[in-house]
């Protein structure tokens, strides 16, 4: 079996059980060699061929369920990569 293919097999289980998974510091393409957020979603849609990224908004209960997260205006870092941006992946696409 072909390892990738087994690896995304196991995380689309994991998530499909209600997993979490956290990903951060897509830079623009080419800053630091970074080739971006493209290649993370292609990859993605391996795993789960049907995905769709709905940008969060501050008053979604993710943001509430440890920590009170009131605002998501955080301060870019110091390599200029502008306002940061807050993606999530929801259970049949219903980000409700």
């Amino acid at each position: 079996m072909d390892a990738d293919r087994s690896r995304g097999r196991g995380l689309r289980r994991y998530l499909q059980k209600g997993g979490f998974l956290i990903v951060d510091d897509f830079k623009r393409p080419g800053d630091f060699g970074s080739p971006g957020w493209e290649p993370f979603e292609a990859n993605m849609r391996r795993v789960l061929p049907d995905v769709r990224f709905f940008d969060m908004k501050a008053t979604h209960p993710i943001f509430h369920a440890f920590f009170e997260i009131d605002d998501l205006d955080i301060v870019p870092q110091a390599y200029n990569a502008g306002k940061p941006i807050f993606r999530g992946v929801f259970e049949d696409n219903d980000p409700d």
